[in-house]
């Protein structure tokens, strides 16, 4: 995506995307980091500590944004090499990333008073939901 050009092309960004893209300039995924010559596609991943060899293998930590206009660019290039798509790709909604989760690893969706944030007050939250609030 990067390396064809996706960040340059606003055809696979929606409005809200594309303003983000140029309002931060980014020809590249925020954590990336340009190891050799402009053009070349060299990259190292910055993490807490250091930049390191890109470890082509991870996943991507991209935003809404970079990662809708990455389903649009990938839709494209399989519909462009003959495979047959029931429906574009597209990000799941939080409904459904919640459906393919393990039932026991599931959150709660269905009402508000099991979710903590919601629940609790700020003075209850970090003794009563178990969250560490001193980062």
């Amino acid at each position: 995506f990067v390396a064809s050009g996706g960040y340059r092309n606003q055809k696979y960004w929606n409005d809200d995307g594309w303003g983000w893209r140029r309002f931060r300039n980014r020809k590249w995924p925020f954590f990336w980091e340009q190891r050799g010559p402009a053009g070349s596609h060299e990259y190292g991943l910055r993490t807490l500590f250091e930049v390191i060899d890109m470890p082509w293998s991870w996943p991507a930590i991209v935003n809404y944004h970079e990662a809708s206009a990455f389903s649009n660019w990938k839709t494209e290039q399989l519909e462009r090499n003959g495979t047959e798509l029931v429906a574009p790709l597209r990000m799941v909604t939080e409904a459904e990333h919640q459906l393919l989760r393990g039932e026991e690893h599931r959150n709660p969706i269905s009402s508000w008073e099991f979710d903590p944030a919601l629940k609790l007050s700020g003075k209850d939250f970090g003794e009563k939901a178990g969250a560490n609030l001193n980062l």
